[in-house]
């Protein structure tokens, strides 16, 4: 629409996708939030019998030990970063944690926010409703052949997406480079969108970039269910400065509420599942097969982006899907350059009517992780 802002259009565009999901259903959606995971309930059967609190009581994830103490195990492991108790925040979900760090922006005084697109487009809406502006440091994802970012010379705030959800890829070592020297010089808070990390294809590449950066002036949300791709479990968490413990929980907790007496066990099997010699290895490779299969037969034409993390990717549709399905193309992430492109879940339940999965049999050998162990 002319005169319609980027966030604008997203927000537009959000809207109405959802009514036409509504009506067509998640099965036609390709570029939809809904998989097709064979490992889903391995992966939370191991909280199945587990002691919960009574349901009596209220139950807060934030205090849940067991939990707290998981997640600090896994980030000496993946990152070699020890987080104490009070730099980590879980709840359920990614939203009410972005919502949350929102709020913290508006009660201190903030009323600009730099970013990198695509970010998810709930944080259009809340930078709306609170009266942020959100100031774009380049118009195209942060991929290796993107132009430098537009960094502002001053402190400031700065949002970015770490993988770049939509193309399954992380943001170029470059660019973070550029990023962690700008952080340094100008002592700028980020908050890192790791919705989609810990999903890398190679196992033998575990450390996220963005454990790299000052972790006195950075947020990072981590959402496990994404990395697992159980999406009926609600758990994310935010690693953050300890003394900005509050300032997340404060306004989190007024969102959330108490969580299901049940949601402490389901979240800590979760973790634990992570931290196994298997972790989420077997889905990745099945990720990695369905992507290839999808390709060979023709689904996915040349051109596609070649995803390394997640199960999304940026694609060229054939024809026959394309006319097909529900769609998200460039306008929706705010990003320009990629016309003839949309976003695609490789693990889509559009595809089950269209791949017979016997080359993809998930007790292959072949989809096991490798013979280390995590926690050794």
């Amino acid at each position: 629409m002319s005169g319609e802002s980027v966030g604008e259009q997203i927000l537009r565009l959000h809207q109405q996708l959802d009514l036409d999901w509504r009506t067509v259903g998640e099965h036609a959606f390709i570029s939809g939030w809904d998989s097709v995971n064979p490992f889903a309930d391995h992966y939370v059967s191991a909280g199945d019998g587990a002691p919960v609190s009574s349901s009596s009581n209220y139950t807060i994830l934030s205090e849940a030990s067991a939990l707290l103490d998981a997640v600090s195990r896994f980030h000496e492991v993946t990152d070699g970063l020890s987080y104490k108790r009070e730099a980590i925040y879980p709840t359920s979900g990614s939203s009410p944690l972005l919502f949350a760090f929102f709020l913290r922006l508006a009660n201190i005084g903030c009323r600009e926010v730099y970013y990198a697109p695509p970010i998810y487009y709930s944080c259009f809406y809340f930078a709306r409703m609170l009266g942020i502006s959100l100031i774009p440091v380049t118009d195209e994802p942060a991929l290796p052949e993107s132009a430098p970012l537009r960094l502002p010379d001053k402190k400031t705030v700065m949002l970015f997406c770490d993988p770049i959800w939509v193309f399954g890829v992380p943001v170029a070592a470059e660019h973070f480079d550029a990023l962690k020297v700008w952080q340094q010089r100008t002592e700028s808070t980020i908050l890192v969108d790791g919705t989609f990390q810990y999903s890398k294809w190679d196992e033998r590449d575990r450390q996220e970039q963005s454990s790299l950066l000052e972790p006195e002036l950075t947020f990072r949300l981590v959402c496990p269910t994404k990395s697992l791709s159980v999406h009926g479990v609600r758990f994310a968490y935010m690693l953050l400065p300890p003394d900005q413990n509050e300032s997340i929980r404060y306004p989190c907790s007024n969102i959330t509420g108490s969580t299901p007496s049940s949601a402490d066990a389901a979240a800590t099997s979760l973790m634990e599942q992570l931290l196994t010699e298997e972790s989420n290895y077997r889905l990745l490779r099945y990720v990695q097969k369905r992507f290839r299969r999808l390709q060979e037969e023709g689904f996915l034409l040349p051109g596609t982006r070649e995803p390394i993390a997640s199960y999304y990717c940026f694609a060229k549709l054939s024809p026959r899907v394309a006319n097909d399905t529900l769609k998200m193309d460039q306008r929706f992430f705010g990003i320009k350059g990629w016309e003839d492109f949309v976003r695609v879940n490789i693990l889509a339940p559009y595809w089950e009517d269209l791949i017979a999965d016997s080359t993809l049999d998930i007790t292959d050998s072949t989809l096991d992780g490798p013979d280390h162990m995590l926690t050794g």
